[in-house]
């Protein structure tokens, strides 16, 4: 199967996009704009006419409130949502790979809102939302100006690679510095002093993990797909700007002859009505300022399974495109491991990578309470002003009765009456309770665990009320198991991938409050993980029943053992591992303030600089009188060998030579083949035993060498940390 052509290749690519494009224009974005329509409180439920009610039901936006209210108290504790565990050999680099993906993701890309954004998209309207990661080296440029620098700090600034020096004055002046005499008397001395002001353009690349969150109408994904890991594409289409295309690197001829026309203007795809919906406003207007700079163009960043080098084996491949038609920018084809974007799905349905979102739980009961509230508030406005009935011309002033502007003015006693109302107040709000139960049943969280129904809790023992909170959060705690399974596990391993990959320096990190040297290049993205929220994981207060029980256990056993003998089952290490988890199950997360490592000892008091020098003379006079009794301990072995072996040589020897005297006196005896044979036995034996000693003479004396190698290693280390210690701090 021949290679593809680069029109072959830009028709696949074109094809897989119009394909996801469609599936997603056409079923899904639909959806998602009905949801975020009830969300802002536009049902399906017909407006009224003029003079009744228009209220509509908040039923969606409130169990989303509710959801993401228990969802981040979740995710965003002091412990860590998901964790990658090791084996008897590399837990302690699983521990790490945590902290780091976690500190990564929390502190440095802000996880907190890219979360919320991400569950709220999900769980609201999106059914399926995304994360994208990627090793963000794009340049930020600006312009800084400096005042009275020193020539190294000027030197400084023209050595940095990042910086520009657009501007540079010299400013050099006279000072009189004064100086005291030792009779006390002073005298001015007329100093040069040299100064510098410079202007800067600095030009640096980010050089970072990044992480961003990707909204609903700008996710597209093949419609096939039963997961995500067997998506033949799956892509983010976003609206940027043409500044934002030229610093990918993408030429202006390019985007002229691909992007379209840039901006918007009036488009009317589903992916802007959802993006509307979703804001409230049109946010991709064009821009009338006149500056081309700030048009926008489609961009794609696309992930696509194909055969392009012809092996018959289709590989996932990486590209930018841009335009309608998707036209492949060129230099960022690449073929990758495996897709940079990650999707998260709140409520799964089976064998699909789309699953549903609360809208679909919840839509029917929003109608119904829409037309229950509206009907409920016509009967209250109609009770409190019914509708007047009137004799004809029997009413003076029938106008202002209507407006109930006036008294009325009858000529008759029972020219007027009102219409009675039945007032059904009563039974609506017993429609409403049952449309709330429904709601709790469907969702999986009732008011009673929310802590909103008080009577509830109020007839409750203690018992009842943690298992009635343990019960109506299961829809919370069940969604977020989905969300920590098909999205944060995946994100944490794209996170150490990508980090190992890029970052080639060991860095210096605070995780659980401590300062840690990390190396990244001895990580391992493929290590397992788990989830440690959600469903099967466990509610916090068996979880601190279970770690006070084992802190029991373990006081109790460490008590029993006698004084200065190791513990067979429990350690001090592992006393504090369980308070740790105890402080992580309260969100308490810089457990280094309350409790010591056991194993690493207290930092030392840095040295007094007098003494240190001392002591470093004195460690490198040891260290070198050492290397050198080891040096005449080595050479007065070695010389006791050989001489060993020069005696066992010659007695070899000599025991070689009376055997072959004999032999050959034996073989006088008989034919002359014989003596022939015995003498080439005899040489032969003789010539391995010589070959053996020297080989034997060979290795000692290479091993002496490379003891006398370690040795010289051992005193120039000794002298290197002897100047480290007489360096001055």
């Amino acid at each position: 199967m021949a290679e593809m052509t680069e029109q072959e290749y830009q028709d696949a690519i074109t094809g897989l996009v119009d394909d996801a494009e469609r599936f997603m224009e056409d079923d899904i974005h639909p959806q998602r704009e009905e949801a975020l329509n009830y969300l802002r409180g536009e049902t399906n439920v017909p407006s009224p006419e003029q003079g009744f009610s228009g209220n509509t039901s908040t039923v969606s936006r409130d169990s989303l409130h509710i959801f993401m209210r228990e969802l981040m108290k979740i995710f965003a504790g002091a412990g860590s949502a998901v964790e990658f565990i090791g084996g008897d050999n590399d837990g302690e680099l699983a521990e790490q790979q945590t902290d780091v993906a976690n500190y990564l993701f929390m502190i440095r890309n802000g996880g907190w809102r890219k979360m919320h954004d991400v569950f709220r998209s999900a769980v609201g309207s999106a059914t399926v939302a995304g994360m994208k990661v990627y090793w963000d080296e794009s340049r930020s440029v600006w312009q800084e100006e400096f005042t009275d620098l020193s020539d190294q700090e000027m030197q400084e600034l023209e050595d940095d690679p990042n910086a520009d020096v657009l501007e540079q004055e010299t400013i050099t002046e006279e000072e009189q510095i004064p100086f005291q005499l030792p009779d006390g008397s002073e005298i001015r001395e007329t100093v040069k002093r040299r100064t510098h002001n410079a202007k800067v353009k600095w030009d640096k690349p980010a050089n970072r993990i990044a992480v961003d969150p990707i909204v609903g109408e700008e996710l597209y994904i093949d419609r096939r797909a039963t997961d995500q890991s067997n998506a033949k594409i799956i892509a983010h289409g976003s609206q940027r700007t043409r500044s934002d295309l030229i610093a990918l690197g993408m030429s202006e001829d390019f985007i002229d002859r691909n992007g379209g026309s840039g901006g918007s203007g009036d488009d009317t795809s589903q992916q802007s009505q959802e993006k509307r919906a979703r804001t409230g406003f049109d946010s991709n207007a064009d821009d009338e300022s006149g500056n081309r700079e700030v048009n926008t163009y489609q961009l794609w960043d696309i992930y696509a399974t194909v055969d392009k080098d012809g092996d018959g084996i289709a590989e996932t491949r990486h590209c930018l495109a841009i335009g309608d038609q998707a036209i492949v920018w060129e230099e960022s084809d690449e073929m990758v491991s495996g897709p940079q974007i990650v999707t998260f799905i709140p409520f799964l349905k089976e064998n699909t990578v789309i699953g549903e979102s609360l809208h679909e739980l919840t839509k029917d009961i929003a109608d119904s309470k829409t037309c229950l509230q509206r009907g409920m508030i016509d009967n209250l406005g109609l009770t409190n002003f019914p509708k007047p009935v009137a004799v004809e011309g029997m009413i003076s002033n029938w106008a202002s009765i209507q407006n109930r502007k006036a008294v009325a003015v009858v000529k008759h006693p029972n020219a007027l009456q009102y219409l009675p109302t039945p007032y059904v107040v009563d039974g609506v709000l017993k429609g409403f309770e049952y449309l709330d139960s429904e709601t709790s049943s469907r969702i999986g969280v009732s008011k009673a665990a929310m802590g909103l129904d008080p009577d509830v809790l109020q007839s409750s023992s203690d018992f009842g009320v943690r298992e009635t909170f343990g019960q109506g959060a299961g829809g919370v705690a069940f969604v977020a198991r989905n969300l920590a399974e098909t999205g944060m596990i995946p994100l944490f391993k794209l996170i150490i991938q990508l980090y190992a990959r890029h970052q080639k320096e060991p860095e210096t990190l605070r995780l659980r409050g401590k300062v840690v040297d990390v190396n990244p290049r001895q990580f391992d993205h493929n290590m397992d993980m788990r989830a440690n929220v959600g469903l099967g994981t466990g509610d916090k207060e068996s979880k601190q029943a279970i770690l006070m029980f084992t802190l029991q256990q373990q006081k109790e056993t460490l008590a029993s053992t006698p004084d200065g003998q190791p513990n067979e089952i429990t350690s001090p290490q592992q006393v504090v591992n369980v308070l740790d988890r105890i402080l992580e199950l309260h969100d308490i997360s810089d457990e280094g303030q309350f409790f010591h490592n056991p194993v690493l000892p207290p930092p030392e008091p840095p040295p007094d600089p007098a003494q240190a020098e001392a002591a470093a003379a004195q460690a490198e006079a040891q260290a070198k009188a050492q290397a050198d009794l080891q040096k005449a301990q080595l050479q007065a072995q070695v010389d006791l060998q050989k001489a060993q072996i020069s005696a066992q040589s010659d007695e070899r020897t000599a025991i070689i030579d009376a055997q072959a005297k004999m032999a050959i006196a034996q073989a006088q005896l008989g034919q002359t083949a014989a003596i022939d044979q015995a003498k080439l036995q005899l040489q032969a034996r003789k010539d391995m035993i010589d070959g053996a000693l020297r080989q034997e003479e060979l290795d000692r004396e290479t091993i002496l060498e490379l003891r006398e190698q370690d040795a010289e290693i051992a005193l120039k280390g000794a002298e290197l940390r002897n100047r480290e210690l007489r360096r001055p701090n």
